[in-house]
């Protein structure tokens, strides 16, 4: 079973260190087209803007109209704790942990199983897969009914000109 070791290790280093690296690279970019656009170019501001993780991070406040209030600070901490320090802590515990089962715990206990667990499903998962199901329907006729009505307003401007 070591070669199942070995990968599991390689797989939570190299997950780590991509991720490292990933932030701090270009990973998406946002194009202002249409009026937007114009009214952006009127400006003197660049229509497309690429972003990394972090670059994103460091123009959260940017947009508020007093960047230094609490709001402003405590959404760019949010954003920081959710995008970067979370799924880094994430994998460093799933590091500390592999550890642990790999070194540790079969050194100390005699049994094979480390823990039991026993999870039974009850009757409030029920209600939670009920809502999350009408999330799913009622968005999804929401984004259909928006989108009807987008096409029709194009058909309008087409047909006004």
């Amino acid at each position: 079973n070591w070669p199942l070791k070995i990968i599991v290790s390689f797989l939570l280093v190299s997950s780590t260190v991509l991720f490292c690296y990933g932030v701090f690279q270009i990973s998406f970019s946002l194009e202002f087209l249409g009026l937007g656009a114009y009214v952006l170019e009127l400006v003197g501001v660049e229509t497309k803007r690429p972003f990394s993780l972090w670059s994103l991070g460091g123009q959260v406040r940017e947009g508020w109209t007093d960047p230094n209030s609490f709001g402003a600070w405590f959404v760019q901490i949010a954003y920081f704790c959710l995008a970067l320090v979370f799924p880094l802590l994430l994998m460093l515990s799933s590091m500390f942990l592999w550890v642990v089962i790999r070194e540790f715990i079969p050194n100390k206990l005699s049994d094979e199983r480390c823990f039991d667990v026993n999870a039974t499903l009850e009757p409030g998962c029920w209600i939670l897969l009920a809502a999350a199901i009408t999330i799913f329907v009622s968005t999804r006729m929401v984004m259909y009914f928006a989108l009807k009505e987008v096409r029709k307003e194009k058909r309008r401007e087409i047909s006004f000109f």
